[in-house]
């Protein structure tokens, strides 16, 4: 029975401890006084989100009916304080959305058309209602209710919304209130630099919402000091994340334009580019620049990573050959005057966003995207999802053994190219699962050749895939050797083999081949068509040639390609590719640099620990093991003769290594 009592009093004393640090870490930030700006001065950040978006007034008109849609996902009916139950959403962008309260964007749009009032009546039960349920003091809430991303969206949707909705309503003391303990948390956790997003477009997202909202604050030297923040931040992000040949380096050609459109933002909330310095502005300069570079000749976004194959309204007008090499993003592109459009892709300096597309590449010519990848789906941990970041499902080779494996240890690094204004060659070095893999790619106007050279201990199957584009409308088998493309356009290619048979693919599940993915959707069958061969020493050679077959001869390291017109003898050395006894000299780009594993346990870890939430309950699980240890200690050594003294002694150590902890992890 003392035992017993003993253990009570010890949980008592733990609960205790618990809620006096959860009362500390929650009220240790101090009250701000917001103000209202002006909304006509940053009413572009609306327009830049919704655009022309036409199902704005379907979704705010449903909001009224309790019905509710966070961009175009799956409706919630339900009673508006239920809403942020994580059961109500289908993945993690559906759950993001919902507290990012973009919804009120809808909302504030209906209002500029229709002039109802009843709009922005909504948009306020809604604020209200998601500040009263996802308090920043509820480790329980949902882990999208206090993130980077969604509380730098929704900080400025909320102030935005405000700053219109008083141009209608006067604010009274209980929502001004409100108003300013929401600001107060969101700013606590803006800056606090343990929640911010080094090296990652998140970054960028909490650096424009602390602008903003430090724009909002009553007390100017709170305005200055968060204002310089942000300003320092964001500089940092720029030259941590764009490549000093303006490329993003999160691995997703879209970032390009997300990232871009972003900028724009913060340098429209801070009023001028003048307080940036020189190296900042040259890539935000040569990042707009290149943004055409990740964009088919069709005007459809390249769909590499997470991105997805959309249109784009974007000038690509181009009057000579671009060509790029940038081997911190893992990018090399030729687009020879929008007739001939290659993408080839590597390891880069970063992991985020990275599918495992190393080697992999998009090839476009003539009008029509012939190779391509699967695109973007969703960012949930389906297993179709985990599919189209895999290795196979990008055109790509690996061993047959490791298909359906999603997790291939890869290196790949540009080593070479050369160019002149009638050939294009590329050269990639790299290790697959412990086999050394080459690759390269020969182009001219009239076809382009892939050749992969593999060097492995171990005699296996080896696979090459390539998936083809939703512009074709058949596919035939020739002959073993060859298979003939008709595109919609009725536009004709061939893929030619030198030696090794060529199969087509159309939706296969086991092992998964041959799908494209319709973002937020489903995988829709496709077709691939893929390469086989078994020897430990291999060599595969493919072509694809426009509206006639190519043949091939290999004697002596030379490579003769006979079209009907010409016949092309191409040697592949160290230093220089000779076509037809002309030399092209190679130009050796850097043949190694540290790419940053944000893939390790590690950071994954790190990232965990990072939210508030999970730090509240790591602390909580060191508490109760301190407290067990010194139970166990105190036990040993029975000492109870002094009860008092023992839960005492208890209690004080173990808040004094709580309040250690806690200074380690927050502050």
């Amino acid at each position: 029975m003392k035992n017993n009592n003993s253990w009570v009093i010890y949980i008592i004393s733990f609960v205790l401890l618990v809620s006096t640090i959860l009362i500390l870490f929650v009220s240790n930030h101090p009250r701000i006084v917001t103000k209202f700006c002006d909304y006509n001065q940053n009413d572009f950040y609306l327009q830049m989100q919704r655009g022309e978006d036409l199902n704005v007034i379907r979704r705010a008109n449903n909001s009224l009916l309790n019905i509710y849609d966070f961009n175009n996902f799956p409706s919630i009916n339900c009673k508006l304080d239920d809403v942020w139950k994580a059961s109500n959403y289908n993945n993690n962008s559906h759950e993001l959305y919902a507290h990012s309260l973009n919804i009120l964007w809808d909302l504030l749009v209906a209002h500029q058309r229709t002039q109802d009032n009843s709009y922005l009546v909504k948009g306020k039960q809604i604020i209200l209602s998601w500040i009263a349920k996802n308090k920043i003091s509820n480790p329980l809430a949902s882990r999208y209710s206090w993130s980077e991303h969604s509380t730098s969206t929704r900080t400025i949707s909320i102030l935005l919304f405000f700053d219109y909705y008083n141009k209608f309503y006067e604010i009274d003391e209980s929502l001004k209130e409100e108003i300013d303990k929401y600001c107060s948390d969101a700013l606590y956790y803006l800056s606090n630099s343990i929640n911010y997003t080094h090296k990652n477009n998140h970054g960028i997202f909490q650096d424009i919402a602390l602008l903003f909202l430090s724009d909002h604050l009553s007390d100017k030297s709170l305005t200055h000091r968060y204002k310089k923040l942000s300003i320092k931040r964001f500089e940092e992000q720029i030259l941590s994340t764009i490549s000093p040949k303006g490329v993003h380096l999160e691995n997703s050609a879209g970032y390009n334009f997300v990232i871009s459109n972003q900028i724009q933002t913060f340098i429209s909330f801070l009023g001028s580019d003048k307080d940036l310095n020189k190296e900042v502005l040259k890539r935000l300069n040569l990042l707009e620049k290149n943004k055409s570079l990740f964009i088919f000749p069709d005007h459809e976004i390249v769909p590499i990573g997470d991105t997805h194959r959309n249109k784009y309204d974007y000038d690509i007008s181009s009057s000579s050959s671009i060509c790029i090499n940038d081997t911190l993003a893992g990018y090399e592109i030729i687009n020879n005057d929008n007739e001939d459009y290659l993408l080839i892709r590597s390891n880069g300096v970063f992991q985020n966003h990275k599918h495992q597309d190393e080697f992999s590449f998009v090839y476009y010519s003539h009008g029509n995207k012939i190779i391509t990848e699967p695109g973007f789906l969703n960012f949930s941990n389906s297993l179709e999802r985990q599919f189209t970041i895999s290795f196979q499902a990008h055109n790509s080779i690996l061993p047959t053994k490791f298909l359906d494996n999603f997790n291939l240890n890869i290196k790949c690094l540009f080593k070479s190219y050369a160019t002149d204004d009638n050939y294009y060659y590329s050269e990639l070095v790299g290790e697959i699962e412990h086999s050394q893999v080459k690759r390269e790619f020969f182009m001219s106007s009239n076809y382009l050749i892939i050749i992969d050279s593999i060097s492995t201990s171990a005699e296996q199957d080896w696979l090459r895939i390539f998936n083809l584009s939703d512009d074709v409308d058949e596919v035939s088998i020739i002959s073993e050797n060859t298979i003939k493309v008709i595109m919609k356009d009725d536009e004709i290619f061939y893929f030619t083999s030198y030696m090794n048979p060529l199969e087509k693919i159309n939706g296969q599940h086991s092992p998964r081949i041959g799908w494209l993915a319709i973002p937020q959707i489903k995988l829709d069958p496709s077709n691939a068509i893929i390469q086989k061969n078994t020897k430990s020493k291999t060599k595969f050679i493919l072509g694809i040639s426009r509206n006639n077959p190519l043949e091939y001869e290999y004697e002596n390291d030379v490579l003769y390609i006979q079209d009907p017109s010409t016949t092309d003898a191409v040697q592949f050395n160290i230093d220089n590719v000779v076509i037809n006894e002309t030399p092209l000299e190679k130009n050796h780009l850097e043949s190694s640099f540290n790419i940053q594993k944000t893939n390790s346990l590690l950071y994954s870890t790190w990232l965990r620990i990072r939210d508030y939430r999970v730090q509240l309950l790591y602390l909580n699980v060191i508490a109760l093991c301190m407290i067990l240890i010194f139970i166990m200690i105190i036990n040993g050594i029975k000492l109870y003769k002094n009860r008092f003294l023992v839960y005492a002694i208890t209690v004080l150590f173990s808040y004094i290594c709580m309040i250690i902890i806690f200074v380690t992890f927050i502050k």
